[in-house]
């Protein structure tokens, strides 16, 4: 681009080196040395103007006289110095600062820019006094250079980007560039603006003056987006922030369509990004880990409290001391989606509380977490329209117990909750601590659906029901689990009372096997509760595909080797003879339900008591290993509900 000739200092001109031009404008205004060479440049220290530039003499007059001088189209132009304002300006003029210029404004003083303002990125504006943009639009991006921020990561920059945050009009866009800017107070935010760059902020250790404010950028205005930048909370260094509520790197409240995109946040000391009473939020591509708490604060990722419409997307998730995200009673309509979770070793990675409502977690792979997501009540308030779907769920670590998706209702609260876990491939639960470790659980929690789901390799049950009601666990994959050897829960689902007695539990259409036949005792074990398990495929379990004990003498095996009638009182019959022989069964009781294992060499018949049919069939068979769990579910009809 051709570089101009003259710079015109009042009445007559001298010439800049194309090194000078370079070092006073540099490449922030390349695009626009054709016009100031075409429309003449001023300096306001020409002896036509008269500034002095040497931070003493007030300047303010000399200044308005060179742009009174430039007119309309011109720019002014400010050589290095300090130039001093003692009283109120507006600067109409498009304005160069060389490389050292800079304005010292005098207490409660204002200097008003309105025109464009071109300069490298170094300090252009000092003094007690303060600077407007209002209204501004030809200025693009801001610096908080111009305020005098140093990002040499060991002053205190916290003046200089609150300046410069207040500043600037709404919607303008502030730039970081490369460097640490150290911070030791709040920074708050209550227009539209966007933050950008590639600078880390830092909270400056040991910072107690924060106080009761809680969040170092607290974001109350609409339209804010934060791009690009890195967050270091210090954490480590931080021993004065035990009163602190969730201190971390950024928080929403009653912000608006708020986006923080491809931001690094560490070390932050309580949560990381905390939003509340906020709506239409984006969160995506950042990563945040190493979030630390202590002295009553957690130490969260993110969290979610009274927001609506949220979207955390592709975002990485490292160590924290409590949850990744946490999703607190009042918020709806949040979606968790492509995201990859680690670290939550002692802790839920995605917790889901109270009164939430409408929330999914779709996509996600968790890792070497405590439990992937718990859904729990809070002021015994269950959350509801859950959807937990797609995600991949592994090696989970803990003390005594680690779960993959738990649902968890209180002794006390309302039972109700709308969950719906599909389509999760989860897998080696426990593994890793030799602990329990369960697939998915559900305890005292109603209306869940269990659908579409590979639960394998697990230390202990696949899917665990423990004082359940209204649960449909339909069309899944549980296989290969109950790997710790002698460990409690030996089935691929198990039906347990916990408070509750289980009721209206549909166990169907699943394949539920163990493939080497030497882990996972039962297909399915009921110990109580009203429960239907039909129309699954069962094999390879080491003892049998069902297990009920619901009676007097429930679980009891009985073994037989000869013709047998089956008492109500019986659960299991192992029939043993190298002859076939009949098994009668009792007189149909609506929910009674028996398995026969045939372990002889003899064929065994299995037939209905009089009249009575079996999947319509006057009797069935079942051979050498072979057996078969039938179901009464009407009056003189018996249903196979499972076999092998």
């Amino acid at each position: 681009m051709p570089l101009p000739i003259d710079v015109i200092t009042g009445t007559s001109s001298t010439k800049l080196s194309v090194a000078n031009w370079n070092t006073y404008i540099r490449d922030s205004i390349n695009n626009l040395r054709d016009h100031y060479a075409q429309n003449c440049v001023y300096d306001v220290t020409h002896p036509d103007y008269g500034a002095h530039g040497d931070g003493i003499t007030d300047d303010r007059d000399h200044i308005n006289t060179a742009q009174t001088a430039a007119g309309v189209g011109k720019a002014i132009y400010f050589p290095p110095g300090t130039y001093l304002v003692s009283s109120n300006i507006t600067i109409s003029s498009d304005v160069i600062f060389a490389y050292g210029a800079k304005l010292s404004i005098d207490n409660t003083k204002v200097v008003t820019f309105t025109g464009n303002v071109l300069c490298g990125i170094s300090q252009i504006i000092s003094g007690l006094g303060t600077v407007s943009f209002t209204g501004n639009t030809k200025i693009k991006e801001y610096y908080p250079q111009w305020w005098g921020a140093t990002a040499d990561g060991a002053t205190d920059d916290n003046t200089a980007i609150q300046a410069m945050v207040a500043a600037v009009p709404s919607g303008s866009s502030i730039y970081f560039p490369i460097g640490t800017y150290i911070v030791s107070a709040q920074v708050s935010i209550n227009k539209k603006l966007t933050l950008t760059g590639q600078g880390t902020i830092k909270l400056k250790a040991n910072s107690s003056v924060i106080g009761g404010n809680w969040y170092w950028f607290y974001v109350s205005g609409d339209d804010v987006k934060f791009t690009g930048l890195t967050f270091d909370g210090n954490g480590t260094n931080q021993t004065n922030l035990y009163n602190m509520l969730g201190l971390g790197s950024l928080s929403v409240t009653n912000g608006n369509r708020i986006e923080v995109s491809g931001c690094t946040i560490i070390n932050a000391y309580g949560t990381a990004i905390c939003c509340g009473k906020s709506n239409e939020v984006i969160i995506q591509g950042c990563f945040i880990y190493d979030v630390t708490g202590g002295g009553g604060n957690p130490g969260e990722g993110i969290s979610f409290s009274s927001t609506s419409k949220a979207n955390v997307i592709n975002c990485i998730f490292g160590t924290v001391a409590d949850h990744h995200v946490y999703v607190d009673a009042g918020a709806s309509n949040i979606n968790i989606t492509g995201c990859n979770f680690k670290g939550a070793t002692v802790s839920q990675s995605i917790v889901i509380y109270g009164s939430a409502n409408n929330v999914v977690v779709t996509g996600c792979t968790f890792d070497d977490n405590n439990v992937g997501v718990l859904v729990t009540d809070k002021s015994n308030v269950m959350p509801q329209n859950i959807t937990i779907s797609g995600n991949a769920i592994k090696s989970g670590h803990g003390v005594s117990a680690t779960y993959g998706i738990q649902v968890s209702a209180s002794a006390t609260s309302a039972r109700q909750s709308v969950v719906t876990i599909s389509g999760n491939t989860i897998y080696q639960l426990g593994l890793t601590d030799d602990i329990i470790g369960h697939g998915i659980v559900i305890q005292r929690a109603s209306g869940i659906t269990i659908t579409g789901n590979a639960v394998s390799n697990n230390n202990s049950a696949g899917i665990l029901l423990q004082g359940a009601d209204s649960i449909n666990v339909i069309g899944n994959s549980v296989f290969d689990n109950c790997k710790k050897a002698g460990g409690a829960y030996p089935a691929g689902v198990y039906v347990e009372t916990l408070t509750y007695v289980p009721t209206n539990i549909v166990i169907s259409e699943n394949m539920i096997y163990d493939s080497l036949g030497t882990t996972q005792t039962y297909g399915v074990r009921v110990d109580n509760g009203n429960i239907k398990v039909t129309d699954n495929l069962m094999y390879g379990n080491v003892s049998l595909p069902v297990y009920i004990a619901n009676g007097a003498n429930a679980g009891e095996i009985t073994t037989v080797t000869d013709t047998y009638t089956i008492l109500s009182t019986d659960s299991t019959i192992i029939c043993n003879k190298a002859t076939p022989f009949t098994v009668t069964l009792p007189v149909a009781v609506v929910g009674q339900q028996f398995t026969i294992k045939n372990i002889g060499v003899g064929r065994v018949t299995i037939e209905g008591n009089g009249a009575e049919t079996i999947e319509g069939d006057a009797n069935i068979y079942i051979d050498q290993l072979d057996n078969r769990t039938v179901q009464c579910y009407t009056t003189g009809l018996w249903a196979i509900i499972g076999y092998c």
